[in-house]
């Protein structure tokens, strides 16, 4: 397995190995003539053509992360580790949908557990809007003080404290007798997966220290 170095790209540092092997359908057209760096980018691919597969880039990235984190240069591996991960998607079977959707969702939520700020973010988010839709399902018209009110609701059910069917409008409706059951669950459960999310990316973070 050939030993790689990092470039920068627009989003960071890759690989070289990396960047030759996104680009090989382009390398494999692009002709010996003309521009000098094609020529040597093009004969560096060819010596490296054996040995470049998604499994032998994915390889150079734990290797190179684990160097790092061995060095406490944590900052630097993470961002291979986000790397690592993306390019792991791509060994998932296409069946595989499930485990498919998990990475997206993963990688989209809290960077592979490298982003803390990302999914608090994303939970304040989701709290704002949950109380934004219960205001609108079962106090209408919005006000300032009610959308307070159901943002503190929304608040309460997303960190798993309350339930709908424990708070009542008035004395003789409860908010479930507003609001569908099914917006409950669903609430619920994404927030869960986010405070996961934030959870894990706390515990990387101590981890490290």
């Amino acid at each position: 397995m050939p030993g790689g170095f990092l470039v920068p790209t627009g989003k960071g540092e890759e690989l070289f190995d990396e960047t030759l092997l996104m680009k090989r359908k382009d390398l494999e057209e692009t002709g010996r003539k003309g521009d000098p760096c094609l020529y040597v980018i093009r004969t560096v691919y060819d010596l490296l053509r054996p040995y470049l597969s998604v499994e032998s880039v994915v390889a150079e990235y734990k290797n190179l992360r684990r160097h790092l984190e061995n060095n406490r240069m944590f900052t630097q591996a993470s961002g291979l580790y986000i790397r690592e991960m993306r390019l792991s998607r791509k060994l998932i079977p296409k069946w595989n949908l499930a485990e498919r959707i998990a990475h997206i969702l993963y990688d989209g939520i809290s960077e592979y557990g490298e982003s803390i700020g990302r999914p608090i973010l994303l939970l304040a988010f989701l709290i704002f809007l949950g109380g934004l839709i219960i205001n609108y399902m079962a106090m209408s018209p919005i006000t300032l003080g009610s959308l307070l009110k159901c943002i503190k609701i929304a608040a309460s059910v997303a960190f798993q404290l309350r339930s709908f069917q424990d708070i009542r409008i008035d004395e003789s409706t409860i908010l479930t007798d507003m609001i569908p059951l099914n917006f409950e669950i669903l609430f619920r459960i994404i927030a869960l997966i986010i405070m996961g999310n934030i959870f894990i990316a706390l515990r990387r973070r101590l981890e490290r220290r």
